[in-house]
């Protein structure tokens, strides 16, 4: 079969970062925090040849929340998650 439908997934950890964040010039934030994190993906791969393989996939990655420190006291709390597309080759030796 030429065309290979796959999914996959993962759990692990990611350092997110809230860098010189500033409102009317005042810093708020800039700060870091690493928190537990997991991706779905799925995709479509089409062999051209016996070794390359073009395919396009879709990726979810979401963490928990993550909490920075504010410069002038106190906590924010955050949210992060990404939807990527990607379209390329892969080869396989």
């Amino acid at each position: 079969m030429k065309i290979k439908p796959y999914i996959g997934g993962g759990i692990g950890v990611a350092r997110v970062s809230a860098n010189d964040i500033r409102i009317n010039g005042t810093k708020l934030v800039d700060d870091s925090d690493v928190v537990f994190a997991y991706q779905a993906i799925g995709g479509l791969g089409y062999d051209l040849t016996q070794n390359l393989t073009a395919f396009v996939e879709y990726r979810y990655f979401a963490t928990l929340d993550p909490t920075f420190n504010a410069t002038g006291g106190g906590e924010y709390e955050s949210q992060f998650m990404s939807h990527n597309a990607m379209l390329g080759l892969r080869y396989h030796f």
